[in-house]
């Protein structure tokens, strides 16, 4: 009997000395209390914040403290200096040995003129298709340097690639392709994939053929966008290879603003897709100023339509650049504002045309000092691909005052996700499993195998989530479960979204004996209630049950968008 109560309702001399030599922990009477316990768990969240901080800043120092003593801003700049020195003198020093002459358009390329010419202008340019044209027969540069090489069609890519002993071919994959004539025939014989010049541009093509033989560089710094407008692109596309060499000024005023507009179907289909009311949201005036800052030497309107492109010539400033996303890729501005023109009047054509991963990805990095979106929210979160990862950012990241206040909020901070690393490593360390209940370590193994899967890549989970932990705003709630939020309840399994830390849902495991205690199963109401009236999905998964992963699967799509589009 004594032994039985010191399990149940007793610390064990095991659990004392881990307390006290790993958390300094040594009230046990206070621990024993599962107020007073919840109470120390979020002190000891504060502390853990706290200390987090101070080490980040102490490293921070250490770091420009080093980059000082190094002189490291002299030291660059004066590399810089020394390397267009280097390259002008070398102009400098070639021009003197030629003979200053004018030549004519037509004559030019002959074959006693050409070495002449090529020697007084050694760098030519020119697009793809005409640089044949440029040149005498049989003649090749030195170096072919193809830019947007992912925008250029295969054909006058090979041929441009005639004319040269060396290639550089610059481009992102992860940026728009070029856009085939798909009524180009193909001919009755097959063609290598690799050289299918409607599904290939130019570089997709070069990168299939050579695969790992030839050498390919990552462009990893990057100097053109605020910090925290590459910074979504950087995490959603590139893996958070790119490093990000432009300045953060805290005091300067918004980077990233997210407009939405108002419900309803403002979408227009006469003479193309074009939304005015998005046009007209961004003159009002508690937000113009923001959208059009007088210090900005230019500012960009991009949409995905050339319908909205000519609305927009027509109801905004001449001064603002005014093209479509495909027109702007290798452009920018100081400001960039992204209309996105759909509503729920967009189809499923609609919705794969605009809300496609390379498309965002032009949309924002055009942007150098802010990035505008204006929008339609509900038919982008039904989507539930690119823009709602970039909503979810926008609403993570800015004021308060820009958008509308969501009932529950983010899952937890940056800091808060390294806390809960930090935690599972130390369990690990000393052989603690996810639970004490065998059966929601089986659903923790199950998940973890499940998330890895490319389909749910976007989702990540949390163990023993608490409620007051969710929600900031109670009042959509009756009397009983605003009581029930703030005891210390918890939901088994949380699924969050990684990028903007937003919840996406719950996953109960209810045992069978336990979960039919009547006290357990008012609890297990109260918990679907609260739920329900958040907006957040949920399952149950009894363990007298079957088909777990198929459940588990059914809910992360339902969650990441097989809700039915328009003409779906």
């Amino acid at each position: 009997a004594d032994e039985a109560l010191n399990k149940q309702n007793r610390m064990n001399f095991f659990k004392k000395t881990k307390y006290l030599f790993y958390y300094g922990l040594y009230d046990f009477k206070q621990i024993g209390d599962s107020l007073n316990k919840e109470k120390m768990l979020s002190q000891l969240q504060y502390q853990f914040y706290k200390q987090k901080l101070t080490e980040l800043n102490s490293e921070l120092n250490k770091i420009n403290q080093m980059l000082h003593a190094k002189n490291f801003d002299e030291l660059s700049n004066r590399i810089e200096n020394y390397s267009t020195l280097i390259f002008k003198n070398y102009i400098h020093n070639k021009q003197k040995t030629v003979k200053k002459e004018n030549f004519e358009y037509k004559k030019y390329k002959d074959a006693k003129q050409f070495d002449r010419f090529i020697n007084r202008y050694p760098i030519i340019l020119s697009t793809a298709f005409s640089l044949m044209k440029s040149i005498p027969d049989g003649f090749l540069f030195d170096y072919l340097i193809i830019d947007e090489a992912s925008q250029l069609e295969l054909m006058p890519g090979i041929l441009a690639l005639g004319c040269a002993k060396n290639v550089i071919i610059v481009g992102d994959t992860k940026q728009l392709p070029h856009i085939p004539d798909k009524n180009i025939s193909k001919g009755e014989m097959g063609i290598e994939p690799c050289f299918d010049y409607v599904e290939n541009s130019l570089l997709h093509s070069v990168l299939k053929v050579y695969e790992n033989k030839i050498p390919v560089t990552l462009l990893k710094e990057h100097y053109r966008c605020h910090p925290m407008i590459i910074k979504f692109c950087n995490e959603q596309y590139y893996d958070g290879n790119l490093i990000p060499l432009t300045k953060y000024d805290e005091e300067e005023d918004f980077s990233i603003i997210l407009i939405k507009t108002v419900k309803g179907n403002h979408m227009r289909f006469q003479g193309g897709r074009h939304n005015v009311r998005e046009l007209d949201s961004l003159e009002e005036a508690t937000i113009r100023d923001k959208v059009f800052p007088r210090d900005f030497d230019d500012i960009g309107f991009i949409a995905p339509y050339r319908a909205q492109i000519k609305a927009a010539n027509r109801y905004m400033r001449e001064e603002i650049i005014k093209d479509t996303v495909h027109k702007f890729q290798g452009r920018e501005c100081d400001g960039i504002i992204f209309s996105t023109v759909l509503d729920d009047k967009g189809g499923k054509k609609d919705i794969e045309f605009v809300d496609s991963a390379t498309l965002i990805n032009v949309a924002i990095s055009r942007a150098k000092k802010r990035f505008v979106l204006v929008s339609a929210v509900d038919i982008f979160k039904r989507s539930n691909k690119e823009i709602s990862e970039l909503i979810r950012y926008m609403e993570y990241y800015t004021e308060a005052s820009l958008y509308h206040e969501s009932q529950v909020i983010s899952v937890f901070d940056l800091l808060y996700k390294e806390f809960s690393e930090v935690l599972v490593q130390r369990e690990n360390k000393l052989r603690e499993s996810d639970s004490k209940y065998k059966s929601e370590r089986i659903i923790a193994s199950l998940l973890r195998d499940i998330l890895k899967e490319e389909t749910y890549k976007k989702i990540e989970f949390r163990r023993e989530y608490r409620l007051k932990d969710l929600f900031n705003d109670t009042s959509h709630l009756n009397e009983e479960e605003q009581k029930f939020v703030k005891t210390v309840a918890r939901f088994d399994f949380m699924l969050y979204y990684k990028m903007g830390n937003a919840p996406a849902g719950v996953i109960e495991v209810d045992g069978t004996a336990y979960h039919y205690s009547n006290d357990q199963k008012r609890r297990d109401e109260l918990k679907d209630s609260i739920l329900r009236k958040s907006g957040i999905p949920f399952i149950r998964l009894r363990t007298n049950e079957s088909g777990e992963a198929e459940k588990i699967k059914g809910l992360l799509n339902s969650i990441l968008g097989t809700n039915k589009l328009k003409n779906d």
